[in-house]
């Protein structure tokens, strides 16, 4: 399956990805494509596969190159931009930002859900011109859930010279119910230009 963007969404925010929103099962999909955008005055959430994932996505795979660029909040990932449950997924696509405000992950943005057997294979994950406090991680950015039985194999490459936040495997780990990283592979290389900050 080829997926070539068209952005969807009202008002101040736009949705990249084969689907914009998911509020069911998405399963046994493997996409293929590329997905760019320039739009620099709207809130993004993209990714190969859905871009808000308020569902559940099984069994799928995306090997889609994704370069966003813009000025305002994004959540990129490869599989997920924003994203609840994820199980036996794999990305193997280039994932490239340069939103000033940014969650940028190889497999999801920012994981709200529980991640389990997914995979992020010989990726590279590109942070430019990100503001402070800005997150980006080889597997996810940011999770609030559990993450098991998961990993990561590439590159994490954080050009930004303010004080961002970096992860070979994720960025920032944060919830009220203490979600554990258990059962992970990671086999990175981390580059991060400002050495001073928060990388």
């Amino acid at each position: 399956m080829s997926a070539d963007s068209c952005p969807s969404g009202t008002g101040d925010t736009v949705y990249l990805g084969l689907f914009a929103n998911n509020t069911g099962t998405i399963k046994n999909l493997n996409v293929v494509g590329a997905i760019s955008s320039s739009i620099t005055n709207k809130k993004t959430y993209a990714a190969g596969l859905v871009a808000v994932n308020n569902g559940s996505v099984l069994d799928c795979s995306s090997n889609v190159e994704i370069k966003i660029d813009g000025k305002m909040i994004s959540n990129v990932g490869g599989i997920a931009g924003l994203g609840q449950a994820l199980t036996n997924c794999t990305n193997s696509g280039n994932v490239t930002s340069t939103n000033r405000k940014v969650r940028l992950g190889g497999l999801a943005g920012q994981g709200g859900g529980a991640i389990s057997g997914c995979y992020v294979l010989n990726s590279t994950i590109t942070l430019k011109n990100a503001s402070a406090d800005s997150e980006v991680g080889g597997f996810a950015a940011y999770s609030n859930a559990n993450i098991s039985d998961s990993g990561f194999v590439g590159t994490v490459d954080n050009q930004s010279t303010t004080s961002t936040y970096t992860g070979g495997l994720v960025a920032a780990v944060r919830g009220k119910d203490n979600p554990t990283i258990s059962n992970t592979y990671l086999s990175v290389v981390l580059q991060a230009a400002n050495a001073d900050g928060k990388n």
